[in-house]
């Protein structure tokens, strides 16, 4: 009776991995990004776990991605929409909007920024719409790099925010982020940069303006260009916070934010949802589960900079 009992639990686990492929259907995955490290990491992280759970790509699943700047992204979404995909895996807050632009009734797995302070959702309980996925939760996060550059360079009164003006939402996140800097006596400037070959001389220009640290707002292009970013800030002098850990190994100073991996892994569980027949406005949306605080200790010697020992011991990673 328990050998019994343990074979029919075996079969009744495996069949939901199994029932993607015995159905003969083929799935189709549309994934529209605004960089190439993005596609690669749904390559890399996203299609083998999509593969654990049945749906292997070259068999049942295929994957079509577009990659472009903004202005190419309405083409690459009718690309996309052309060779009707089950879904469409949006990655920023960008690609999201663009993706929605073009259909309100295809299921969107988003990848970015708060879904309600953009309009993508009612809720992250309930998003009522055709969007469903994943938040990196910018607006809290935001804050919380303006709180740790302060703690680490208590002296700065001026800070830079880089940010990319085409990013949905931005003027509320504006106000969210000039307050909370109220609150510890830091007045703050947004500078905008959308091209990398135009960053050098927006750095400059706020330096000259008086900036004494610049924070790189969360968004995947700056992710892309984090070495360029935060080797034209020690060349102005600026201490740097930004947005994803991983920034820290590039050179910024202080890089706090979800895990890559993380989040890229857990999309395969909305994609898979959505294969299932799921519906995006009753899937809730989720923000990261887990955090990475790394603090590049080379980078502050090179700007003359005591990192606090509370700092450190809080670090996950410290880079020597």
């Amino acid at each position: 009776m328990i050998r019994l009992t343990i074979a029919c639990l075996a079969i009744v686990l495996s069949m939901g991995g199994a029932q993607s492929q015995m159905s003969g259907r083929v799935y189709r995955l549309g994934v529209l990004a605004l960089n190439p490290q993005s596609v690669e990491r749904v390559q890399a992280l996203t299609v083998p776990e999509l593969a654990k759970r049945g749906f292997i790509e070259g068999q049942n699943l295929v994957v079509e991605s577009r990659v472009g700047d903004v202005g190419q992204l309405p083409s690459l979404v009718q690309d996309l929409l052309a060779l009707h995909p089950d879904t469409i895996l949006a990655i920023n807050s960008t690609a999201v909007a663009a993706v929605q632009a073009r259909s309100r009734t295809l299921p969107i797995i988003m990848f970015g920024g708060d879904p309600v302070a953009q309009g993508f959702a009612t809720s992250l309980a309930r998003p009522e719409g055709n969007i469903t996925g994943i938040t990196i939760a910018s607006k809290e996060l935001d804050i919380k790099r303006l709180d740790l550059l302060h703690d680490t360079v208590p002296e700065v009164r001026r800070i830079a925010v880089l940010v990319h003006p085409t990013s949905p939402g931005l003027e509320a996140r504006k106000q969210e982020m000039r307050a909370a800097a109220a609150s510890v006596g830091v007045e703050l400037s947004f500078v905008e940069g959308s091209e990398p070959q135009g960053y050098g001389s927006v750095v400059a220009a706020a330096r000259a303006s008086g900036a004494q640290a610049l924070a790189i707002n969360a968004d995947s292009r700056f992710n892309r260009d984090a070495a360029l970013l935060t080797r034209i800030a020690l060349e102005n002098g600026l201490p740097t916070v930004c947005e994803w850990g991983e920034m820290a190994n590039e050179g910024c100073l202080i890089g706090y934010g979800p895990i890559l991996a993380d989040l890229y892994r857990r999309t395969a569980y909305y994609v898979e949802r959505i294969f299932q027949g799921a519906a995006p406005g009753q899937t809730p949306i989720e923000g990261p589960s887990r955090l990475r605080l790394v603090v590049n200790a080379k980078t502050a010697r090179a700007l003359g900079i005591k990192v606090p020992e509370m700092l450190l011991l809080q670090a996950d990673e410290v880079i020597e």
